[in-house]
């Protein structure tokens, strides 16, 4: 695993310095095989091998770039400080950093603007305070979507839209809204599942 990423960090230091990196690579290639096309995956290098297209091992190498299942893209950036266990670092958070000028401060959070999460534009990216602020966004999104109003909230046990005035939000979760009236049917639902199963419960003597 070690040295994965120790040829990982080598091949992204030849990324981001090509005119160190590759000098020596290349006088001893071109002293070897008079050859002077570097390897295709785009690192610098140039192939020991006078007829191969790619370095050994560099044939499906894209930059570092990879989509995870759930759409996010993430580059590798083992000395980034938001790293991740496998030296990841998300693309929206580094083009964040790029426009901000500086790394990303504590809890803040990047939000997609058209909910695409792998659209890393920088007009659809919005650096959010926390999380709390980012679960905001999406809310108002959705209520907007559905009812033309963006403070619109949803009634987590009708799931219907209504106005935060006609609803009440659970004081344990701030962004859970319910209608009172559907609180106390739910209460009284549950009193009768409870009754009915103790009454079923009882041994007649």
């Amino acid at each position: 695993m070690n040295r994965e990423r120790l040829k990982a960090a080598s091949r992204q230091w030849r990324l981001d310095n090509p005119d160190k990196s590759v000098a020596r690579s290349k006088r001893r290639h071109l002293e070897n095989t008079g050859n002077s096309q570097p390897c295709e995956c785009g690192c610098g290098g140039y192939p020991v091998v006078n007829s191969s297209r790619f370095i050994r091992g560099h044939s499906s190498w894209k930059g570092g770039k990879y989509t995870d299942p759930r759409g996010y893209v993430s580059l590798y950036r083992p000395a980034h400080p938001r790293a991740m266990g496998n030296g990841r670092v998300y693309e929206h958070v580094e083009m964040a950093e790029r426009v901000l000028g500086r790394y990303l401060p504590d809890g803040a959070v990047v939000h997609h603007v058209n909910e695409k999460k792998g659209d890393n534009r920088n007009d659809n990216l919005v650096i959010c305070q926390d999380d709390a602020y980012h679960f905001l966004l999406h809310a108002r999104q959705k209520a907007s979507a559905a009812t033309g109003n963006s403070e619109s909230r949803k009634c987590f046990i009708c799931k219907c839209w209504d106005l935060p005035s006609s609803l009440t939000n659970l004081r344990t979760r701030q962004s859970v809204w319910y209608h009172s009236h559907c609180a106390r049917e739910l209460m009284m639902k549950a009193n009768w599942k409870r009754k009915k199963g103790g009454h079923h419960g009882t041994v007649a003597k």
